[in-house]
């Protein structure tokens, strides 16, 4: 009988010593289920925010891509604009040439300059070579 008694008393305290196991083992694990939701949610509110982040970066990008555009856009008609002014300047005033000098009075004339030249063609016209009869 204290064989039994033994036996029993040894039983309990194994049962005994498992239920408390088992209960901070369920304890634990309650806990650290608990802290993988909590890890979860905020994974979950992290990439919400990213998603919110990145869409507020492209809604940025995509209004600086515009007003680059339109600023290209400005800045071509300003050009053109110029050029346009420019040709319309070319054609509106034509070029003036230079005006021919006329000499009139005789100390300005060429052959004032050589009258070796001058005379020579007079007396060329006068008496040309095979004119004689």
């Amino acid at each position: 009988m204290r064989r039994i008694f033994l036996v029993l008393v040894l039983f309990i305290a194994t049962v005994s010593a498992n239920s408390v196991f088992s209960q901070t083992t369920s304890d634990d694990i309650e806990q650290l289920n608990a802290k993988i939701l909590e890890l979860q949610q905020q994974i979950i509110e992290i990439q919400k925010r990213h998603e919110s982040e990145m869409n507020a970066l492209k809604e940025q990008i995509n209004q600086l891509a515009a007003e680059a555009g339109e600023r290209e856009a400005k800045e071509e008609i300003a050009s053109l604009r110029e050029l346009a002014k420019a040709k319309a300047a070319e054609v509106a005033i034509p070029e003036e040439k230079p005006e021919e000098t006329i000499f009139e009075a005789r100390g300005l004339g060429l052959q004032a300059l050589n009258p070796e030249v001058s005379g020579y063609r007079r007396l060329s016209l006068f008496f040309q070579p095979g004119q004689h009869k």
